[in-house]
C-alpha cells in the first residue's frame, strides 16, 4: 500500500527537464551575421566590395528570424499562463488528490492494525482502496501531464526569452560595425548624410517647403508619365507587421493613401526596388522622407526615418541600406512585449510606405511580393 501512495504522489510532483529552443535555422543566421560583422571590422576603407550589403542582408536576416522567435515566445508564454490558470482552477481537486495519497501513505507506514469493524471490514476496506486505484492513478498522470505542459511552457518561454537577448545583441554590433563601414564614405563625401531635397528635375530651391503633403512632395519629385500595366515586385523596406492598410484612418481621423509599417526601434529602412532616389530629407513632421522612382510611373514614398544613408540624386539598388528608424535598443523583455502589442504596451517604431502609380497614390499591398521580412 505505502509503495503504491509513493508512486502516485511521484507522478504528480515529477515534471519533465524540456530543451531549449535554439536550432539550425538560428545558428545558421548567427554564424552569417557574426562572419559579416566580422568582414567588416578591417581596417576602414580595406572592406571588400559587397561587405556592407552582405552585413545589411544579414542584418534584415536577423531581424526577421527575431520577430518570428519574439511572436512564437510570446505565444508560449500566454500557453503557459493558460494552463496555469486552468490548473489554479482546478487546485481544490489536485489538494483532495495529494491528501488522499498521503492518507494511504501514512497508513502504510503504520504498518498492519486491526480494523474496528474487524477481519471481514478490513477486507473490504482493502477492496476498496484497490477499486480507488485506477481513478487515482488517473487522476496523477493528469494533473502530472498538466505540471510538465508547464514547466515545459515556461522552460521553453526563458530559453527563447535568452535567445532573444543574444538577437539583440547581435543586432546592437552589428548595427555599429555597419556605422563604422559607412564612416569613410561619409568623410569622403560630407553630403552624404546631409538632409537634402533633390533637385533631380531642376525645381527650384525651396520646391519641397511648397508641398502640404507627402503625395503633394512625390508629384512634385516625379516627372508625368502614363501608368503602365507591366506587374512590378517590391520588397518590404522594413522588418514589421502592418499597423493600418491603404485609406485606412489615423488617430485624427484622417485617411493616409499608404501603408503604417510597425517595426522594432533602429531597425534597417531598405530601398524596396532600384531606381533612383527623387528625394531624401526632412520633411514636415515625419522625420526623414525618402522618395524612390522604381520607374518613370511609379514611386515609392518612406517616411519616419530617424537617419539618413542615402542622398538625392543616388541610384540605388532593391535591398541598399537607406537609413534606420529611431528609438532606443531594447532589452529582450521590452522587445518581446513586441510580439504581444494587443496588450498596449508597445515600444515600437512606424514607417509610412506610399506607392504613386501614374498620377496618383494606389494602394502598395499588392505591389509587395511574399511576408514581410
Amino acid at each position: 500500500m505505502r509503495r503504491r501512495a509513493l508512486v502516485l504522489v511521484g507522478l504528480v510532483l515529477a515534471a519533465p527537464a524540456p530543451a531549449g529552443t535554439i536550432g539550425p535555422a538560428e545558428g545558421r543566421i548567427a554564424a552569417r551575421v557574426d562572419a559579416a560583422i566580422a568582414a567588416a571590422a578591417v581596417a576602414p576603407g580595406a572592406a571588400a566590395p559587397g561587405t556592407v550589403p552582405e552585413l545589411v542582408a544579414a542584418l534584415r536576416e536577423q531581424e526577421a528570424a527575431l520577430v518570428a522567435l519574439s511572436a512564437s515566445v510570446w505565444a508560449g508564454g500566454e500557453k503557459e499562463r493558460a494552463l496555469a490558470e486552468a490548473l489554479d482552477a482546478d487546485r481544490g481537486g489536485m489538494q483532495r488528490l495529494l491528501a488522499t495519497l498521503e492518507a494511504m501513505s501514512l497508513a502504510g507506514q503504520a504498518g498492519p492494525a486491526p480494523h474496528p469493524g474487524g477481519p471481514l471490514a478490513a477486507a473490504r476496506a482493502e477492496r476498496l482502496l484497490d477499486w480507488m486505484k485506477p481513478a487515482l492513478e488517473a487522476e496523477a498522470k493528469r494533473l502530472a501531464a498538466r505540471l510538465a505542459e508547464i514547466e515545459a511552457a515556461r522552460a521553453q518561454e526563458e530559453a527563447g526569452l535568452a535567445e532573444v537577448g543574444e538577437g539583440l545583441d547581435r543586432l546592437a554590433r552589428g548595427r555599429a560595425a555597419l556605422v563604422a563601414a559607412l564612416a569613410p564614405a561619409h568623410e569622403a563625401d560630407p553630403e552624404a548624410t546631409a538632409p537634402i531635397g533633390l533637385a533631380a528635375r531642376d525645381a527650384p530651391p525651396g520646391f519641397a517647403r511648397e508641398a502640404e503633403t507627402l503625395s503633394a512632395l512625390a508629384a512634385r519629385v516625379a516627372g508625368p508619365a502614363a501608368a503602365s500595366s507591366d506587374p512590378l515586385a517590391l520588397r518590404w523596406p522594413v522588418v514589421g507587421s502592418l499597423r493600418s492598410e491603404f485609406e485606412a484612418k489615423d488617430s485624427a481621423g484622417v485617411r493616409r493613401p499608404g501603408l503604417v509599417v510597425e517595426a522594432a526601434p533602429l531597425s534597417l529602412v531598405v530601398a524596396p526596388a532600384d531606381g533612383v532616389v527623387l528625394y531624401a530629407g526632412p520633411f514636415l513632421e515625419y522625420g526623414y522622407v525618402v522618395v524612390i522612382e522604381a520607374r518613370p510611373d511609379v514611386q515609392v514614398v518612406l517616411a519616419g526615418l530617424a537617419t539618413l544613408e542615402t542622398k538625392a540624386g543616388e541610384r540605388v539598388q532593391a535591398g541598399q541600406l537607406l537609413g534606420f528608424l529611431g528609438g532606443r535598443q531594447l532589452d529582450a523583455q521590452e522587445y518581446l512585449m513586441l510580439a504581444g502589442a494587443g496588450n498596449g504596451a508597445t515600444g515600437a517604431e512606424t514607417l509610412y510606405i506610399e506607392l504613386r502609380h501614374g498620377k496618383g497614390p494606389v494602394d502598395p499591398a499588392p505591389w509587395f511580393a511574399g511576408g514581410n521580412g
